[in-house]
C-alpha cells in the first residue's frame, strides 16, 4: 500500500508521540514538520513557521496538529480552524497498541493514543486526544477538543462535554456526565454529573464552579 504525505504540525512533546504513534503504523510518509523554531524531533524535516502551510497545501492534503491541550485548547482551536481554512484534510490517528471496540465513531483530527481502550458504542468528537493507557468504555460520548489524559478511566455511558480537560489519573464512573468547559484535574474520581466551567479535584471530587476559561467552540 502506498504511504500518504502527511505534515506534523508543532514540534514538540506531543508532536513527538504522535510522530512515533505515525512511524508504527508505517503508512504515512512524514514530509517535515511546521514550528515557530527548529526543533530536534526524530530526524523529521523542518519546513518552516505557519506561513509554510500556505505553500504545502499544493503538494501536501493531509496535516495532523501535534499540539497537546494541557488545561488549555486555546492554540489546538486556531491552528484547526487555520489548517481547515486552508483546505488540508485532518485524519484521526489509532495508535497500532490501542484497542478499538465495535460501532466506534471518531472525529476527524482526533488522536488515540498508544494502549488507550475504547470500548464498543463509543462517539468521539474532533480534534480530542484520548492519550496513553486511557479507557474510555462502552456507549460514552466524548465532546469536541477534550483531551483526556494519560491513564484516565471513562467508566460505561459517561458523557463528556466539549473543551473538557481530563487529568491524569482519574477516574469518572459510570453513568456520569461532565459538562462543558470542565477541568477534571489529575488524581480525582467524579461520581456525580457536574455543571459546565467547573473545576473538580480529588477523591471524592469536590468542584469549583465557574472558573475563568475563555470558550472557543
Amino acid at each position: 500500500m502506498k504511504k500518504k504525505d502527511i505534515v506534523m504540525i508543532g514540534g514538540g512533546g506531543h508532536a513527538k508521540v504522535v510522530l512515533s504513534t505515525l512511524l508504527r503504523l508505517n503508512n504515512w510518509n512524514i514530509v517535515g514538520y511546521i514550528d515557530k523554531k527548529k526543533r530536534d524531533i526524530n530526524s523529521v524535516e523542518y519546513l518552516g513557521d505557519d506561513d509554510k502551510l500556505k505553500d504545502l497545501i499544493n503538494t501536501v492534503k493531509c496535516a495532523v496538529i501535534g499540539i497537546g491541550q494541557i488545561k488549555d485548547h486555546n492554540l489546538r482551536y486556531k491552528l484547526y480552524v487555520q489548517i481547515k481554512e486552508l483546505g488540508f484534510y485532518l485524519p484521526y490517528i489509532i495508535a497500532k497498541s490501542a484497542t478499538i471496540m465495535s460501532n466506534i465513531s471518531i472525529g476527524e483530527g482526533s488522536y488515540i493514543g498508544e494502549r488507550a481502550y475504547i470500548g464498543p458504542d463509543v462517539k468521539i468528537g474532533k480534534m480530542c486526544i484520548i492519550n496513553t493507557g486511557s479507557i474510555v468504555e462502552h456507549g460514552s460520548e466524548v465532546g469536541a477538543f477534550v483531551h483526556v489524559s494519560l491513564n484516565s478511566s471513562l467508566g460505561g455511558n459517561v458523557r463528556l462535554g466539549s473543551e473538557t480537560f481530563v487529568g491524569m489519573g482519574s477516574n469518572i464512573l459510570n453513568d456520569v456526565t461532565v459538562g462543558e468547559n470542565v477541568i477534571v484535574a489529575a488524581g480525582a474520581v467524579v461520581r456525580k454529573n457536574i455543571e459546565n466551567n467547573s473545576l473538580i479535584y480529588g477523591n471524592p471530587g469536590r468542584v469549583k464552579r465557574d472558573y475563568n476559561k475563555k470558550r472557543y467552540v
